[in-house]
């Protein structure tokens, strides 16, 4: 080290140091006996035998003595007294501040996450061949021929990833569990697949109502295939129902992760808005097992969508019927939705898809090559795509099928793609480098870290919008930061419940930040409170730097009070808007139902009686807030809002309800009763005033709507389906209780409905 070389001996409690440092050093010394300090305050001993009194010797030296470094601790105490953190020191090679269990755990994340970033270094790349098909098969029976579907002309695919929608349009289906049709789908493409010359073995199947995915891969692979995950998001109205919505397979083949996403989203030919929302909450929805980490689905090797994503063409359809008939389909194919709305960045914006050589796959007259001939004639469009994501993919081969049994033609896919195979002992000598590295910057010093501001103010929240800011913590000191959220005194959460943070700790290296966001969102809890001035927008966070300072963030906003989330006894009693009411206002004269609710179902009934599966398709999310924000300040609804945003919207509202409109307290005895229609009517007449004349106004608009079941699709199980589920909710979210009761929720209430 050069200079003179000095020991020196320091006692603390059955622990001698010793110290032996160059004599022209200084800073080195006061840092390692804070760090002496830190321990010992942290060590087993107890108060008695060690307390704060017996460190006060560390304050006395000062910068005006020879600095000293450490290069050994020897223990002169009993082996079974000795600490774990002191047992650490006594070896060079790991002389770092000890950690707890969670930044041991984030420690080894980070490792991962660099030698993920260096994969390339000590991996090989195997090609390997994926078939992806993707078919609405319109409710109809596996009967035809589908081989075809599944050939690979260049040999057998590696990887078969088959998706279906509409397996079963059922209520038992989308409501029940009736899987019947779905396992002869399963049981006839296990026949399809008997016929390749290798054998193939099943990944995963996933289910959600009539939408399903099947993966299967060849048996060689198999030994290869690991970490199998499954999720799905139904984005049906309200996110109740499955007949919209995806299912998705995550896996690992070889050191590579894949994900297969299959999905139904929107119908419609005006509904684009509908679907880039459906897209969305299902890139947001799909966390597999991960539902804290913050990863997407975009954080995977590859990804590959597929479906019947239902953009349409926007052209006349004699325009569009002339086109394909002289086969322009390049021309054709700059009137598509799908690719208009990938250019544009707001949906499957970071997919790509194979160049489509083929005619439109909907819709067709079922069981011949015409397209639809009915009095709706419906243009034709490319409903059924396949997307991909991800480095290391080419396409070979984008084709359709022409089976007849549905109204959708089936397509599919081959890909030639490269996974990774790693080299076990090239990844062991990077990730020793890593330890190493990190075991050096962790003892040089002591972290420090700075935020972008200490104050972050939310202005004028509204009921169910979220809104995002970021803060960002940077590493102004020259070791790596170890920080988390802590809660504050005598609390157990690190925020209030309206507060999301998206990284509760992380590590950050020397000269490196991180963003975190910050998400106000008033949900029906936080609004319930807010609504009845019984809380406020401010609260505190805490970061905390494991061996530095907290810092202190202040989260604060006003929020906009809203009819949703507030009870049906301060509505009816309430004359004015609630956004511009006090708490305290009342009108002279009850109303028996909301105002809020009778202009929505108002709106209803002179716009949308005739609409095609209103209250069963999902409304459009800006439209939504526009209508909440008309509501509460009593403003005229626009003339472009959908029937379907108003249905969801009404089912929203009724949701929202502090107390549902059948109250907590009477939902067992609906339960236990749902078979025995004087039973419910005896509990319906014990309801109070303002929940009674609520209930009986939905029963006779739903009895409205079912009038014209022949325009709009509706029949009593479906719609009293979706009303059941936020007229009668239960007061536990047990999610099997909650499955086995949908019957007897749906019973309870179809004994009014078909009165």
């Amino acid at each position: 080290m050069g200079g003179d070389e000095s020991t020196l001996s320091i006692k603390l409690p059955d622990i001698t140091y010793k110290i032996k440092a160059p004599s022209n050093t200084i800073q080195h010394i006061q840092k390692e006996l804070a760090r002496a300090l830190r321990l010992a305050q942290k060590s087993s001993f107890s108060s008695k035998d060690i307390g704060e009194t017996h460190h006060s010797w560390i304050l006395n030296y000062r910068k005006d003595g020879n600095e000293q470094i450490f290069t050994d601790v020897v223990s002169t105490s009993p082996k079974n007294r000795k600490n774990s953190q002191f047992k650490e020191l006594e070896n060079e090679n790991e002389a770092h501040v000890s950690r707890s269990p969670m930044f041991s755990k984030l420690r080894e994340e980070w490792i991962h996450h660099e030698l993920m970033k260096k994969k390339a270094e000590f991996s090989e790349k195997k090609p390997m061949r994926v078939l992806m098909g993707t078919w609405n098969v319109n409710s109809q029976k596996p009967e035809e021929d589908i081989s075809d579907w599944v050939r690979d002309d260049n040999g057998t695919p590696d990887i078969i990833a088959l998706g279906f929608q509409e397996i079963d349009m059922t209520a038992s289906a989308i409501i029940g569990n009736d899987h019947t049709k779905a396992k002869n789908w399963e049981d006839y493409i296990q026949k399809m697949l008997e016929k390749h010359p290798e054998e193939y073995v099943p990944i995963k199947t996933k289910l959600l109502a009539g939408i399903m995915v099947c993966v299967y891969v060849k048996k060689i692979h198999s030994n290869f295939i690991s970490d199998i995950q499954v999720d799905d998001v139904a984005v049906g109205v309200m996110g109740i129902l499955g007949n919209k919505g995806a299912v998705a397979v995550k896996f690992n083949c070889y050191d590579s992760n894949i994900i297969i996403i299959n999905s139904h989203l929107a119908c419609h030919l005006k509904s684009v808005n509908k679907r880039n929302q459906d897209q969305r909450n299902i890139t947001n929805g799909l966390t597999f097992n991960d539902k804290t980490s913050g990863k997407t689905i975009f954080d995977s090797d590859m990804v590959f969508w597929f479906g019947d994503l239902n953009y349409r063409i926007s052209f006349p359809d004699k325009s569009v019927k002339a086109m394909i008939e002289k086969k322009e389909f390049d021309a054709l194919f700059e009137k598509d939705q799908l690719q208009a709305q990938m250019k544009a960045g707001v949906a499957f914006s970071q997919f790509k898809e194979p160049k489509i050589t083929f005619a439109p796959t909907y819709k067709y007259d079922p069981q011949s090559d015409n397209y639809d001939t009915s009095e709706k004639k419906r243009i034709p469009a490319w409903c059924d795509r396949i997307l991909y994501y991800g480095n290391d993919i080419e396409c070979e081969e984008y084709r359709r099928h022409e089976f007849l049994s549905s109204d959708h033609k089936a397509v599919s896919s081959i890909f030639t793609i490269q996974v990774n195979s790693i080299i076990p002992e090239k990844r062991r000598e990077y990730q020793n480098k890593l330890i190493k590295e990190l075991d050096r910057m962790e003892n040089e010093s002591i972290p420090n870290a700075a935020i972008n501001a200490h104050q972050f103010s939310f202005k004028d929240m509204k009921y169910n919008i979220p809104v995002t800011q970021s803060l960002i913590l940077s590493n102004t000191g020259s070791v790596w930061v170890q920080f988390k959220f802590i809660p504050k005194l005598n609390e157990s959460e690190i925020c209030k419940p309206w507060i999301t943070v998206d990284k509760n700790c992380g590590i950050i290296l020397p000269g490196c930040e991180t963003k975190i966001s910050l998400t106000v969102l008033v949900d029906n809890n936080s609004a319930l409170l807010l609504n009845s001035l019984n809380d406020v927008l401010d609260d505190i966070l805490i970061i905390h730097l494991e061996n530095g300072k907290d810092h202190f963030i202040s989260v604060t906003g006003n929020y906009l009070r809203s009819c949703f989330a507030t009870s049906l006894e301060t509505l009816v009693n309430q004359p004015r808007p609630i956004r511009f009411a006090s708490l305290n206002e009342k009108s002279t004269t009850e109303m028996s139902i909301p105002k809020e609710l009778w202009r929505m179902t108002n709106y209803i009934y002179n716009n949308g009686l005739h609409e095609p599966n209103i209250f069963l398709e999902t409304g459009d999310t800006k439209e939504m807030e526009q209508i909440r924000e008309c509501l509460d300040t009593d403003q005229p609804f626009s003339i472009d809002a959908t029937c379907y945003s108003m249905a969801e919207s009404i089912l929203m509202f009724l949701s929202s309800l502090p107390v549902p409109v059948i109250p907590y307290t009477m939902y067992k005895a609906c339960i236990e009763n749902s078979s025995s229609y004087i039973d419910c009517l005896k509990i319906v007449k014990q309801l109070p005033s303002a929940h009674y004349h609520v209930f009986i106004y939905i029963i006779s608009f739903i009895r409205e709507l079912l009038k014209h079941s022949k325009s709009n699709s509706l029949n009593p199980e479906n719609i009293a389906y979706v009303f059941s589920s936020v007229i009668l909710r239960p007061p536990f979210t047990d999610k099997k209780q909650v499955l086995k009761d949908t019957r007897k929720r749906l019973e309870f209430l179809l004994h009014f409905v078909l009165v």
